[in-house]
């Protein structure tokens, strides 16, 4: 634990303190706007979904990357190739992951098995695309990257101790409308009466699609797009990646999407600094799964 405050600490030195007040109050209206006024499903919409996405992402990215330089005095990225590739590909991922549903053609012949296969689907479309951009420019780049893709210097027991302190909160949670409105992610119902299987069966399936899809979001988000920005803007580039983060859980229950903010901010330093995405990993799936069981539980 030590190690991880020590982390923060330093981090935080280093960051201008208006920068974090700006990015803030940038986040907490964006916040305020989807909640309360519901901006982005008008924004959205049904034509043109691709490109808008792309705005949609764009404009927290490109907020946090101005507004960084700003404080830091340095433009330069903005004539770099490898920032615009970095960027244009991790646009992509966020929008192909909302908008580019490839599957869904192929899973809609059966409405008492849609249910099952729409989440199961979903998640193993999504760790395909947060994995393969990180391969693709590991390939490409022909270098001896990983972007925090190793156990090397991970240390798993301060992590169990973050998990063991948000415990309590996570079970406070559990009792609240909107957590069981989201939790479990996957209900069972007509798809086991169908194949007239165990739950078991479907609701392991699912979760192994949910773990992977937590395991590739970490090395996406916590890995490549800090790694890949540290060149252009040093400790700074933990911000672009909590901006994008916070924006793709809007539609979650509100104080997820706040967490997110600040848990994305917190692994994000953990990544930079460790050198490894698996703290993120641990601690990510940790909370992830003590949701599904509280949950579960409830229903019992």
């Amino acid at each position: 634990m030590k190690a991880i405050y020590q982390y923060l600490r330093n981090h935080l030195a280093k960051v201008n303190i208006l920068f974090l007040l700006g990015l803030g109050i940038f986040l907490t209206g964006s916040i305020y706007v989807r909640y309360f006024l519901k901006f982005d499903s008008y924004f959205i919409g049904q034509d043109w979904r691709v490109l808008k996405g792309m705005c949609f992402y764009a404009v927290p990215y490109f907020f946090a990357v101005s507004f960084a330089c700003f404080f830091r005095k340095d433009w330069a990225l903005f004539k770099s190739r490898s920032f615009w590739m970095v960027s244009l590909a991790s646009l992509f991922v966020l929008v192909a992951n909302q908008f580019l549903l490839f599957y869904k053609p192929f899973i809609r012949d059966e409405p008492l098995t849609y249910p099952f296969f729409r989440l199961f689907s979903f998640n193993l479309h999504t760790s395909f695309f947060y994995a393969i951009i990180p391969i693709l420019f590991i390939w490409i780049g022909r270098k001896q990257e990983n972007f925090g893709f190793t156990i090397k210097g991970f240390n798993y027991k301060p992590y169990l101790w973050m998990l063991a302190i948000m415990l309590p909160l996570l079970i406070w949670a559990s009792f609240q409308p909107d957590f069981l409105r989201v939790y479990p992610r996957y209900k069972p119902g007509t798809a086991e009466e169908f194949w007239n299987i165990s739950p078991f069966l479907t609701v392991g399936a699912f979760e192994f699609s949910y773990i992977l899809q937590f395991i590739f979001l970490e090395w996406f988000f916590r890995g490549f797009m800090i790694m890949k920005l540290e060149k252009h803007l040093a400790h700074y580039a933990v911000f672009p990646m909590v901006a994008v983060y916070c924006f793709i859980h809007f539609g979650k229950p509100m104080a997820e999407t706040v967490g997110s903010v600040f848990g994305g901010y917190i692994l994000g330093v953990i990544a930079l600094k460790s050198r490894t995405v698996f703290g993120g990993v641990l601690i990510h799936l940790g909370v992830a799964l003590l949701m599904e069981l509280l949950a579960f539980w409830q229903k019992i």
